[in-house]
């Protein structure tokens, strides 16, 4: 992929067809809210991306490479495969941490312009992803509460959001 291609809008034609390559580089590709829902992003390079409302729920983002990417209002709900992904300096990305059951709790933020679901409903403030779960902030709190019916991690899993919850909103580069 050359320079000019990686400044043009990709497809999700184009990111289908990489599928099957070795590391596919997007590093510094424009993927404002293109849909790459399902799709087995494995390996893939995102390095500086600008990933700002892409849907990534359910993909498989196994060693992905997300260093400095742009990942404000991008849904990953249903995406649990981010095993050895690097979100490293990832604008509107917060690392929670790791529970002891190897659950990565992270945070996506949403500046309020969008929903982080497929509906109308607007949505400001860091999005919690962990398993299987996608919650608001106050979700999140509700659910990994005392109440929480699991293996007895509900204060580490609520010590996790809380460090979501005190990370500051992301100054977004223009």
């Amino acid at each position: 992929m050359t320079d000019k291609t990686r400044e043009l809008l990709m497809t999700r034609e184009d990111a289908e067809e990489m599928c099957d390559q070795t590391e596919p580089d997007l590093s510094g590709a424009v993927l404002r809210g293109l849909d790459l829902s399902g799709l087995a992003l494995v390996d893939f390079i995102f390095r500086k991306a600008d990933l700002t409302g892409a849907n990534l729920e359910d993909c498989g983002l196994h060693n992905a490479d997300f260093t400095g990417a742009i990942m404000v209002n991008t849904i990953m709900a249903g995406t649990e495969a981010t095993n050895n992904a690097d979100f490293t300096d990832a604008v509107g990305f917060a690392h929670g941490g790791i529970d002891g059951r190897g659950h990565h709790f992270f945070g996506i933020w949403f500046d309020g312009t969008t929903s982080p679901w497929d509906s109308h409903t607007l949505y400001k403030g860091w999005m919690v992803k962990a398993g299987c779960r996608w919650f608001t902030l106050d979700q999140a709190r509700e659910h990994w509460s005392e109440d929480y019916d699991s293996d007895g991690v509900w204060e580490e899993c609520s010590a996790l959001v809380e460090k979501i919850a005190d990370t500051p909103p992301p100054i977004v580069p223009r």
